[in-house]
């Protein structure tokens, strides 16, 4: 259990891992690829606004001092203009080659190579101003030309920002962030790798007490662990299944034990009687065979009373079918005469349909009545009702049978129900000990239930409850 358990937490651990790393690369992305671009925004917004102070100064001169020569326009320009630290300027006059002007900030740049000359003398245009990316083999320039007119003619000035610097900066700032990222993964990894751990040690020690319980020893439980978690539930679910568990292990134990008994009894009087059989006896030959005829009809019934007890999880148990409730209260005074000589009594009955399986209640009220017949005296009333309990969706039908018999105790009521079960004062009379146990039964099939009303010496009355809710009225009749 120990390997599963580190297994899913691995599992865990790599599944928040990835899901966080690929957060962090996707931030990470995004804030690179935004303050790049800010980074140029920036860089143009810089290069422009020297323009146009350049222009400002220009315009200013038309209406004050107008400047007739535009190389002394450039160079006041030039020194009364503050670049920025990764900014230079040249100017040039006329169309010569070579930069009449240069100034620069602290970390000057030089915009005098040859491929920045080039860029300015191809791409300046008369009262235009162009931007420009220039990549040098030691430099990765943003450029802005724009030309002046004068009297004299025509001076260009190019403004320059050493934009490979400030990219470097946000690459610089983009591994610091991976490194970061990465710290914060290893952290969170092993910080989450604890905790879930931690989470499911209870659930650890709950599988390997689970793994020690067998069929030998269900009377054992798992620790609830204090705390209200899911794994307590767990816990406490897992205790009430074992509890079910050793209630039916117990059942079937007693079950078969109880089974084994009841079929010995017939084995040992047939064993006995063949054993002191005289062959040349007839009348010996004769009381032997029908004894072992009862013997066998007993073990058949026992039998068949437990292969119907097997059916009875099965979904066709019982059929359900619509029949008038007087009818099958008719249906069983008209049956049960056969069962005894008794006074059989119809207490009343009702009328209505209802959805029940014929054969199956008829067989469970049949089993009433016979054992009514056992447990009372020959000639004595045997009762017979059927009347509705309760209305609507919890109405029911309910079956009754009373009798004067020998009644039953009632610490001994709930024992009869039981399979093999019977109260002290009937164990001397014939049967299996499981028609009540198939009347239970079949009442639970319908959704009901068997009730029993007795008293010593007074009687007992049986109630088979099925569930017979009263069907819905139409919407005409509405």
């Amino acid at each position: 259990m120990v390997g599963r358990q580190h297994g899913i937490a691995g599992r865990l651990v790599a599944l928040v891992t990835a899901t966080l790393a690929l957060a962090l690369v996707l931030a990470g992305v995004i804030a690179y690829v935004v303050q790049r671009a800010e980074v140029l925004e920036q860089a143009d917004s810089e290069l422009l606004q020297e323009v146009e102070e350049l222009r400002q100064l220009s315009d200013q001169s038309a209406t004050d001092r107008p400047y007739r020569d535009v190389g002394v326009l450039l160079e006041d320009f030039l020194r009364f203009s503050v670049p920025g630290s990764d900014e230079s300027m040249i100017a040039f006059v006329g169309g010569s080659r070579v930069p009449a002007l240069v100034s620069g900030g602290e970390r000057r740049i030089d915009l005098t190579e040859p491929a920045v000359i080039d860029a300015v003398l191809t791409q300046r245009r008369p009262d235009e101003t162009v931007l420009s990316t220039v990549e040098t083999p030691t430099q990765d320039l943003r450029i802005a030309i724009t030309s002046v007119q004068g009297d004299d003619g025509q001076g260009t000035l190019v403004v320059g920002i050493d934009r490979g610097a400030r990219l470097d900066r946000v690459d610089s700032l983009l591994s610091a962030y991976g490194v970061g990222a990465l710290l914060t993964l290893l952290l969170a990894g092993a910080v989450l790798l604890v905790a879930v751990r931690r989470l499911l040690s209870p659930l650890g020690d709950l599988v390997e007490a689970a793994e020690q319980i067998d069929d030998r020893e269900l009377s054992r439980r798992v620790v609830v662990p204090e705390q209200r978690t899911e794994v307590a539930s767990l816990a406490t679910s897992l205790n009430t299944m074992l509890e079910r568990l050793e209630s039916s292990f117990v059942a079937q134990r007693r079950f078969l034990d109880d089974t084994a008994h009841e079929l010995r009894t017939p084995l040992t009087i047939m064993r006995g009687n063949l054993e002191v059989l005289d062959a040349e006896d007839v009348e010996d030959v004769e009381a032997t065979r029908h004894i072992e005829l009862v013997e066998i009809d007993r073990m058949r019934r026992i039998v068949d009373d437990l292969l119907l007890l097997a059916r009875l999880d099965r979904p066709d148990f019982v059929r359900p079918a619509p029949i008038d409730a007087r009818d099958l209260h008719a249906d069983l005074l008209a049956l049960v005469p056969a069962l005894g000589d008794h006074e059989w009594v119809d207490d009343g009955c009702v009328e209505g349909v209802v959805h029940v399986d014929r054969d199956r209640v008829v067989q469970a009220v049949q089993q009433l009545c016979a054992n009514a017949v056992k447990f009372s005296e020959p000639g004595s009333q045997v009762r017979l009702r059927t009347a509705w309990r309760g209305a609507g969706k919890d109405r029911a039908l309910v079956l009754s049978v009373s009798d004067d018999g020998v009644g039953i105790a009632p610490e001994e009521q709930e024992a009869v129900f039981e399979r093999f079960g019977r109260a002290e004062g009937q164990r001397a009379v014939e049967g299996s000990g499981l028609g009540l146990p198939i009347v239970r039964a079949i009442a639970h099939a319908h959704g009901g239930e068997i009730e029993l009303d007795s008293r010593p010496g007074e009687g007992s009355t049986f109630s088979l409850v099925v569930s017979a809710p009263e069907p819905e009225p139409s919407p005409r009749a509405r």
